[in-house]
């Protein structure tokens, strides 16, 4: 699943909104996922970690419960971007 999650929500993403909606967008799409990016890995998903590393979890433990939550975030964050573009785009 993670095979074709990751170029499909980033890469893909990018080609969509760069075709769709101009190089303007597609660079507001880049620093959108950049930005929402840097508050899930050093906000949201650290407090996440350690709480699981408070209750005692091994490391692949804490990695197995984080895998669902990594890949929900990857999706919500493609979509934010790409909505955030698409509102650069038709009323920016």
């Amino acid at each position: 699943m993670d095979r074709w999650l990751k170029p499909l929500t980033s890469w893909g993403m990018l080609l969509v909104c760069l075709v769709a909606f101009g190089f303007i967008s597609a660079i507001y799409f880049v620093f959108c996922w950049l930005v929402s990016g840097a508050i899930d890995r050093f906000v949201t998903r650290k407090e996440r970690e350690e709480t699981y590393q408070r209750e005692g979890l091994s490391e692949d433990e804490v990695d197995a419960k984080m895998l669902p939550r990594d890949r929900a975030a990857r999706v919500i964050r493609s979509v934010f971007a790409t909505g955030a573009a698409a509102a650069m785009h038709y009323f920016g």
